[in-house]
């Protein structure tokens, strides 16, 4: 959170952001929780080493004791980041090792049967779901059932009509369970050390469509939340597609609730060559621009400034559950919720701080995430857009003026210009700080991703608000429903497609 003497020292506008400059300079004095982050993830990525935990440890120790009799505020600092450094390594360590209950001490090539729950977004292609499995039971060759833990990477062959699990769901699973194995793993794509990292040591291959199958849902308190966000994404699929093509129906849920997996993969393609897939990715925008409107809504009635932070911080967390309570919209709602409940504690709103501790939560509860292309991503498009926004917001300033109060009509347009400007500020930012990671994992850099995020901005911000209203219009008067769908959502979503279609049609996109 940001105080006064913070401000100043960071020099901070009249709009309340900061330039690159000016966002490190105070960055170790008044932001302890952006250090303590990073720390932390340090001593993740060394984490595998057993010696660097206890030597970050030692270290710590040592400095924190030399502070006490130097009086000097750099040991005591150094000190507490060996000791953040030390508990990401510890926590590291801890997931690096399989458990005594780990799945994998039943890995001995011999067909089993699992029963787990997703615990990652699957990754789909043409004939397998690969899946991330936390199991609860195995049930060896022999009979004997075992309770387990840990992950399990799985290859689960798709039939016509099979459906995909989503993030949450529990199944169930028939093959052959094997210890991972080699400087690779069969089919997902990632390095066997990235797999032990995340705590994943065994490999199942579900070879035919019915050797798997998703189970229906316990009476716990996060099966009770799956089935939410299932029902909920179910009615949103059934009620667009009575009045809708099936594509633009899913990508309007999609749109809402996150998630790429029911598009069709030529579907999917596009979107990917074309720069767009992010929209109906489980992200920080859709927790964003849910926000965006509870706040500004609240904005129109005589609200105190609290009870505007409560709505906004109620706004993400139930968006979160409804989308499934997915990693990534987590993560999102988290700093959401540190960003906006400032103002509870009579502080100033900070989102280098919010991000700090967004972060630092995410890793507490799962080291992996450093690993994940999803976590990468958010975070430096995040931190690329608080350290270049102000600069950019200044050449906006002297290229395009804010508007003039006393003229209506040049007015309008000055803020249709700007507006359009910063969509494409925010694609170029956002593209120039993700390139390198879609460069490294993926092979390929969408080159006119700008281009197509610029053309597709006006209907997603539309989309999305109208898209829910549509929905709920359909529940409630389906006639004015099917006029939102037909005369408003139908355009909309068609002309989004016709941009990834055209986009990914380039030989050079």
């Amino acid at each position: 959170m940001q105080d006064p003497q913070m401000a100043e020292d960071c020099g901070t506008d009249h709009r309340g952001t900061y330039g690159l400059r000016q966002l490190t300079k105070a960055t170790m004095r008044f932001r302890p929780v952006v250090p303590a982050a990073l720390a932390f993830a340090c001593g993740i990525a060394v984490g595998t080493s057993s010696w660097v935990a206890p030597f970050l440890l030692f270290v710590s120790i040592v400095c924190l004791v030399a502070s006490m009799f130097a009086q000097r505020e750099s040991l005591t600092f150094c000190g507490l980041l060996c000791a953040f450094a030390a508990a990401g390594g510890l926590r590291q360590s801890a997931q690096s090792i399989p458990g005594r209950r780990d799945v994998s001490r039943y890995a001995l090539g011999e067909y089993v049967e699992l029963i787990g729950r997703v615990a990652a977004e699957p990754i789909v292609d043409r004939y397998y779901a690969h899946l991330h499995v936390e199991p609860e039971q195995v049930k060896l060759a022999d009979g004997l059932v075992r309770k387990v833990s840990g992950r399990v990477l799985v290859r689960a062959a798709l039939g016509d009509g099979h459906r995909v699990p989503t993030y949450g769901e529990r199944v169930a699973l028939k093959g052959m369970l094997r210890p991972l194995q080699g400087p690779g793993n069969p089919g997902a794509g990632m390095p066997l050390a990235v797999l032990h990292r995340q705590g994943v040591f065994s490999y199942m291959e579900c070879r035919g469509p019915s050797t798997w199958r998703v189970l229906s849902h316990a009476p716990g308190l996060l099966d009770r939340f799956v089935a939410l966000a299932l029902s909920l994404r179910r009615s949103m699929n059934s009620a667009f597609g009575r009045c809708l093509p099936t594509e633009q129906a899913t990508l309007l849920t999609g749109l809402v609730l996150g998630g790429h997996s029911d598009l069709s993969s030529d579907v999917r393609e596009q979107f990917r060559r074309s720069g767009i897939l992010h929209i109906v990715a489980a992200s920080g925008a859709n927790v964003g621009m849910v926000v965006a409107v509870v706040f500004l809504l609240a904005h129109v009635f005589p609200i105190p400034p609290s009870v505007r932070a409560w709505l906004a911080v109620g706004a993400a967390i139930v968006y979160a559950v409804a989308a499934g309570s997915q990693p990534a919209v987590v993560r999102a709602a988290t700093m959401a919720c540190v960003f906006m409940a400032a103002p509870i504690f009579g502080r100033e709103r900070d989102a280098p701080c919010a991000l700090a501790a967004a972060a630092l939560a995410a890793l507490a509860y799962d080291p992996a995430n450093l690993y994940d292309v999803g976590f990468q991503l958010s975070f430096a498009i995040v931190v690329g857009t608080i350290a270049y926004w102000p600069v950019y917001e200044r050449l906006l300033d002297r290229v395009v003026p804010p508007p003039d109060p006393t003229s209506k009509v040049s007015g309008r347009v000055v803020r249709v210009v700007r507006g359009w400007a910063n969509v494409v500020a925010l694609s170029a930012i956002a593209g120039a700080f993700s390139a390198p990671l879609t460069a490294q994992v993926f092979n390929a850099v969408p080159i006119l991703g700008v281009v197509s995020n610029a053309l597709i901005a006006p209907a997603v911000g539309v989309l999305m608000p109208a898209a829910i209203i549509g929905w709920a219009a359909q529940l409630a008067w389906p006639v004015l429903g099917n006029l939102v769908c037909v005369l408003l959502l139908r355009p909309l979503a068609g002309w989004i497609m016709a941009v990834a279609g055209g986009i990914a049609s380039l030989d050079y996109a």
